[in-house]
């Protein structure tokens, strides 16, 4: 079948039915003519949302073009996670708020934070280096293959979490393939100081206390928070303890220039249980551990030329260290690695009426530099990129056409020595959305995306003591998409997504060969739909479901000699579906209920998918709250049916996920 052509009719007939649709009024945005006594800050908060003041969750989405944009502009399947809805769930962090949402896949290896792994569209075990997390637009995937820990990222300092399903790598470079989520923290307006206190107790000894603190001083925004938290875990040898602290401040005092600075350190301890060792509790590893001490800081100047016309540079830098006990065929034992981070990108966006069409032009430059010392040798990347992106809005803002290009040159090296590995990239990006109604729009795009390996992912099989020394070639993605989202009514939302992702060398992990190897797999698809229902059934009732399809397949040029061409990608599930509600049934008191259903699916790393599937199953979780004033108090449980289910399985054993357990706690908010 020729999807290209199949998605382009599916685009069409949309249209056309869009077309016999009465449509409705488009509000846009008028051009206001500033008095001339404004300071230029101020012409600009004249036509645009004014600064530190929260975005509508409903009605911005910065994500998929680096700008503020409504969601159905967007030429793909996007989400906003809202204030409400966080507070309302059972979530203790980022990776278990987005695990409801259509098109991605969670799953937690073991019992720390840094061991989710978000998979959008079906990557499986790599999904770590094909999906890029980000908050407030500063990367967080680690340069290696180690996870994010999104324990640090406290959930009552979140204003919304945005998802962007497919490739975008035009604007963000390596890792985003296959989605991005982008973690967006609170920039309120109240001019009151704000303390917020909050603890949480809950099965397998797991208590956690957070303390912030956030306001304005004039014309500066503040806020500072710090947690603990500590669980003994499910399994055997499975404790963790992660302390965070974590500032940000936002200057508006000079004119024309917002500046913009956070920072944090968090230290984690946990143990490393290995698979199930016999009971569904227990553990293959005793008295194994890893510390984890991470520090990072963020400046952002953001300089207003004209009134339509910015200047923004973002600076990064991020060190961690890492000191771990492992089973000796993993490596030397106990070792330390370290690894750094620097990153800048300045951006220039311009903001103007061209020929009568109104025009977003943004272009800008990536550069960073990652290194990482173990007991190997050292190791390296550069990589430095530039973009252009237009957004041009047609038909009275109805009909929106992005392009964008990207140029990277990545660049590994080994021992500080000659480059190892030099890549020059290219990335590409075309959309078209016909925005006919409120809410509703139909889109249709393309993008060419690409992946290069960690610091600490060279090809060859692992022999010990002799580590992987082959270059890999880069991964490239393409992707088809198109969709219809259409408002039915004010009850009634829903949306449907059908993509096509090729991919060329897709970098793989394959643990049965000797320790473990690295290498390029010549060709994958993934064919799938995403759909989803939002149901508003009354002013204090509100449902949605949404449903998942994945055809995941290895593809021609396989590494042993074809013999897995055809099957299916390890560790994706074909199907997975989710269902919940939120019901204030009584005055100040909430019921929220969460269900998933996720299909079986071959262990990971079963290329030749010859092992028993790991079994499907369905979790419920539930939490009521209730709120008063200043006072938050809540309780829920999770695996409330008390399912037995593996949540992660590798060719090398199973890690079980808990059973029934319960969490309880409050959140005192005072202003002052």
């Amino acid at each position: 079948m020729n999807y290209k052509h199949y998605f382009i009719s599916l685009f069409l007939s949309g249209a056309i039915i869009a077309q016999e649709k009465p449509q409705s009024t488009q509000d846009t945005k008028p051009t206001q003519t500033p008095a001339e006594n404004l300071t230029q800050s101020e012409k600009v908060q004249a036509e645009s949302p004014p600064k530190n003041e929260t975005l509508p969750s409903e009605t911005h989405f910065i994500t998929a073009s680096r700008s503020e944009r409504a969601p159905e502009t967007l030429a793909a399947n996007v989400t906003i996670i809202g204030p409400e809805k966080i507070a309302r769930s059972n979530a203790r962090n980022v990776a278990e708020l987005v695990k409801y949402e259509a098109g991605v896949d969670v799953k937690k290896k073991l019992n720390t934070p840094s061991s989710y792994r978000i998979d959008v569209r079906g990557f499986g075990e790599v999904a770590s280096a094909n999906t890029l997390v980000l908050v407030d637009g500063r990367k967080i995937n680690m340069p290696d293959l180690s996870g994010m820990n999104l324990d640090t990222i406290p959930l009552n300092r979140v204003e919304r979490v945005e998802i962007y399903r497919g490739g975008r790598s035009v604007l963000y470079g390596d890792n985003a393939t296959g989605g991005v989520i982008n973690i967006i923290t609170r920039k309120e307006s109240q001019n009151s100081n704000t303390l917020t206190l909050s603890a949480e107790v809950g099965s397998y000894e797991y208590y956690r206390l957070g303390a912030s603190l956030e306001g304005f001083a004039e014309d500066l925004y503040y806020a500072f928070d710090s947690s603990f938290t500590e669980s003994d875990g499910y399994h055997d040898n499975s404790g963790y303890r992660t302390k965070t602290l974590g500032f940000s401040v936002l200057s508006t005092e000079f004119e024309n220039l917002e500046l913009s600075i956070s920072g944090g350190k968090s230290k984690s301890h946990f143990d490393i249980p290995g698979a199930r060792n016999g009971k569904r509790d227990s553990a293959s590893y005793d008295g194994y551990y890893g510390d984890l001490t991470e520090e990072y800081i963020s400046i952002t100047p953001k300089y207003w030329i004209t009134d339509k016309v910015d200047l923004e540079l973002q600076m990064n830098y991020r060190e961690a260290e890492f000191d771990y006990t492992y089973p000796a065929a993993w490596g030397p034992s106990p070792d330390t690695y370290t690894s750094e981070d620097i990153s800048l990108s300045p951006k220039l966006t311009i903001r103007d009426r061209w020929n009568g069409v109104n025009n977003t032009f943004v272009v800008g430059m990536d550069h960073r530099y990652s290194k990482m010392e173990d007991y190997g040798p050292d190791k390296s990347r550069r990589s430095t990129g530039g973009y252009i992106y237009n957004t041009s809005a047609f038909l009275d803002d109805t009909l929106f056409l992005d392009l964008g290009y990207r140029r990277e040159s990545v660049r590994m090296n080994l021992n500080n020595g000659e480059d190892y590995d030099t890549n020059n990239l290219d990335a590409f990006s075309a959309g078209l959305t016909y925005k006919y109604a409120d809410e509703s729009k139909v889109f249709i795009s393309y993008d060419r995306s690409f992946r290069t390996q960690r610091v600490d992912e060279l090809g060859g099989a692992w022999v010990w003591p002799t580590p992987p020394n082959e270059e890999l070639d880069p991964q490239i993605t393409k992707t088809w998409q198109s969709g219809v989202q259409h408002r039915f009514n004010d009850q009634w939302l829903g949306a449907l997504t059908l993509f096509y992702i090729d991919t060329q060398n897709e970098i793989f992990y394959d643990s049965t060969v000797g320790f473990g190897e690295n290498y390029s797999y010549g060709e994958t698809t993934r064919t799938g739909a995403e759909l989803a229902l939002d149901f508003q059934a009354t002013e204090a009732l509100s449902l949605y479901v949404n449903y998942t399809y994945m055809d995941a397949e290895l593809g021609e040029d396989s590494p042993s000699n074809d013999a897995n061409d055809g099957n299916t990608v390890p560790g994706v599930a074909e199907q997975f579906a989710n269902f919940g509600f939120s019901w204030d049934f009584i005055e100040s008191w909430n019921l929220n209920m969460n269900a998933h259903w996720n299909d079986d699916q071959y262990a990971e790393s079963d290329y030749a998918n010859n092992s028993d599937k790991q079994d499907s199953f369905i979790t419920v979780d539930a939490r009521v709250t209730y709120t008063w004033n200043w006072l938050s108090v809540y309780g829920g449980v999770n695996n409330l049916f008390d399912e037995e289910y593996n949540e992660f399985t590798a060719t090398y054993g199973e890690y079980t996920a808990p059973e029934r357990n319960f969490v309880t706690g409050f959140v005192i908010t005072h202003e002052f």
